[in-house]
């Protein structure tokens, strides 16, 4: 039970990061967040 829920957090994690990592790599996606952010 506990093994399988660490499981799942890691790919959570993992797909958050792959996210993070495209909207880095795509400048309009990166602008309109740091909009969102200081609207």
């Amino acid at each position: 039970m506990q093994a399988s829920l660490l499981f799942t957090q890691s790919i959570v994690l993992t797909k958050m990061g792959q996210m993070s990592v495209k909207i880095y790599m795509n400048p309009l996606y990166g602008h309109k967040n740091i909009l969102l952010i200081f609207s």
